[in-house]
């Protein structure tokens, strides 16, 4: 069956290449397929999903006419919309510290074991991404191009808030640094077409991505019924039944009115988790957009991100495009500890670390909430506890089922290095462990714990009470 109508197929197109004069401005088209087509003219976007593509309106036609494909849509653009500026002294580590994202690889969460698809811009070398963890990539605009570089300026920035190794106060800091990543580079310039967004989508989950970062949309309204968005959702369907969870950006054109924003897409698909933008103090960014895509929201206005131009540089970078790769990282973490979650499950577990801002419940602008590191790693990790001192002013963590840990000295292996981290949350060296005796019961304190047993970190920061 196949057989012939590959022949069939290759015939009417070929007589229809002689008579046709092909144009390199045509528009290209979308097609939606009963079937595996293989014609001259026609390039696979997502077998899987039935998803093709072709710059020429009549071949899909005729393919219509012919029953190869069920429908075509003309193909759309979508496009890269943040603002970053240079910057000459060190700053915007907020997004690091207000979500209390740095005590995450305290309790042993890094990503390790789990993949993250970029799709955006390509990547440039920076001495806080670490490259060696990059494990497939493409150049989806350019297929004939392998060259992945970020000539654009953007996926590098995108990538530290991922996976950025640097040090808070000098680098750029990632909140899942032991991930691995596939880079799926589909923009040149600031735009790209819907279908090469698709065949990225496509291409990350050929590689085995558990999640996918896109921070990108489409810049302008879009009737919800499109036919491009259906074809768009079927591809966002195929990679979530394929076990990956998708990121997207909500997008930057809100305004400051109490009104409802347009829907960017693909933030506002089925089964895509859309990320609104927070400025510092966990306020609703101004012009991120406020609509029933955001999902919820994160660090987005004035945070560093590394330089897509400079090895050792950096940015600040402005935007949902940066808020969703803090989501996308957070995200990781949940797929390392549930590594077969589904996309309800990891919605669930984001809706109950969210912090609640704005109107009481979920609302347009922040979504459920704020996310919250602390949030995520008690959920995760399991760690709800409270503290006791003894006789001997030894003290001791109480877990919920009634397992206690004590202080202990260990090593922590990773991408950052822990005493360090310690001292930036202001918490005791754990090298020398000298934890002193506090004379108030009533004093908030900050702690580290190790669970001797399973030698993972349990907390970083929690409040002293008496037994």
């Amino acid at each position: 069956m196949c057989k012939m109508r590959y022949a069939v197929c290759t015939a009417f197109v070929l007589m229809f290449l002689i008579c046709m004069e092909l144009s390199a401005l045509a528009q290209g088209y979308i097609l939606n397929a009963t079937d595996k087509i293989a014609c001259p003219g026609v390039t696979p976007l997502y077998e899987e999903a039935g998803l093709y593509y072709t710059e020429q309106i009549t071949l899909a036609e005729q393919l219509l006419q012919a029953g190869y494909i069920k429908s075509y849509c003309e193909d759309i653009l979508v496009s890269i919309d943040s603002a970053q500026t240079k910057v000459q002294q060190a700053g915007g580590w907020w997004y690091f510290t207000e979500p209390e994202l740095q005590a995450l690889p305290l309790f042993g969460l890094t990503g390790k074991g789990v993949t993250v698809g970029i799709i955006d811009s390509g990547i440039s070398d920076h001495q806080d991404i670490p490259m060696q963890q990059i494990i497939a990539y493409r150049n989806i605009a350019d297929p004939e191009n392998g060259d992945i570089t970020d000539t654009f300026g953007h996926g590098t920035g995108v990538a530290g808030l991922i996976c950025g190794q640097g040090e808070i106060g000098s680098g750029a800091c990632g909140v899942a640094p032991d991930v691995n990543l596939v880079i799926a580079k589909c923009i040149e310039q600031e735009q790209t077409k819907m279908s090469d967004v698709i065949a990225a989508i496509a291409y990350c989950v050929a590689q085995g991505c558990d999640v996918m970062n896109l921070s990108l949309g489409t810049e302008a309204a879009v009737d919800p019924a499109h036919p491009v968005l259906l074809s768009m959702q079927k591809a966002v369907d195929a990679a979530v039944d394929a076990g990956c969870i998708l990121v997207a950006a909500a997008g930057n054109n809100g305004s400051d009115l109490n009104e409802e924003d347009f829907i960017s897409y693909p933030a506002g698909l089925k089964n895509v988790i859309g990320v609104g933008s927070l400025q510092s103090g966990m306020l609703h960014a101004s012009n991120s957009q406020k609509n029933n895509s955001v999902f919820l929201s994160a660090p987005g206005i004035n945070v560093w991100i590394a330089d897509s131009f400079s090895q050792n540089g950096y940015m600040l970078g402005s935007g949902t495009s940066y808020a969703a790769p803090i989501v996308s990282g957070l995200v990781a973490l949940i797929k390392q500890i549930y590594p077969d979650a589904g996309v309800e499950q990891v919605q669930e577990i984001l809706r109950q670390i969210c912090v609640d801002r704005g109107p009481a419940g979920y609302d347009i602008a922040y979504g459920y909430g704020a996310v919250s590191g602390r949030n995520l790693a008690i959920c995760l990790r399991q760690t709800d506890f409270w503290i006791t001192q003894d006789e001997n002013n030894v003290f001791a963590a109480n877990l919920s089922g009634d397992r206690t840990v004590q202080f202990v000295q260990a090593e922590y292996e990773g991408a950052r290095n822990v005493n360090n981290r310690l001292q930036i949350l202001n918490m005791p060296d754990m090298t020398t462990q000298q934890f002193p005796v506090y004379e108030s019961r009533t004093q908030k304190q900050k702690f580290f714990f190790w669970d001797s047993t399973n030698l993972i970190p349990l907390a970083a920061h929690v409040d002293w009470v008496s037994n």
